[in-house]
């Protein structure tokens, strides 16, 4: 006894769904990175905690804390160290909060993505 199967499948529609998840996806991901490192960010004004925006454009995403401000809290510990600038006395957050917080959401924000495309393929 032989069994036979025959399917068609769409691969082109396939494809397109593919294509209208990524920027999504990459949004996803990068929502994920922002509520990681919010927590993290030094609070003085609160202005810079709640200033991060997230932009995409296909498979890039952004996050950005705007201005020269932002910089400074970044690598507010290269300044401690008598290069440029008065210390950091800030009694939340922490210096390198964008990257630690990128480190540290590294395996939610890959899987938010991958969330994106299962819902949407």
């Amino acid at each position: 006894m032989s069994l036979e199967w025959e399917d068609t499948f769409d691969w082109d529609g396939l494809q397109a769904r593919k294509n209208a998840a990524i920027t999504p996806a990459v949004v996803a991901g990068m929502e994920v990175v922002r509520q990681v490192t919010t927590p993290k960010v030094p609070v003085e004004s609160s202005h810079l905690v709640g200033s991060p925006s997230i932009t995409a454009v296909g498979d890039t995403a952004t996050i950005r804390y705007g201005g020269p401000y932002a910089r400074y809290q970044e690598f507010g510990v290269y300044y401690r160290h008598g290069r440029v600038g008065a210390p950091l006395t800030h009694t939340h957050g922490q210096s390198f909060f964008l990257t630690t917080g990128i480190v540290e959401a590294r395996d939610p924000a890959l899987r938010a993505c991958a969330r994106v495309f299962e819902e949407r393929l």
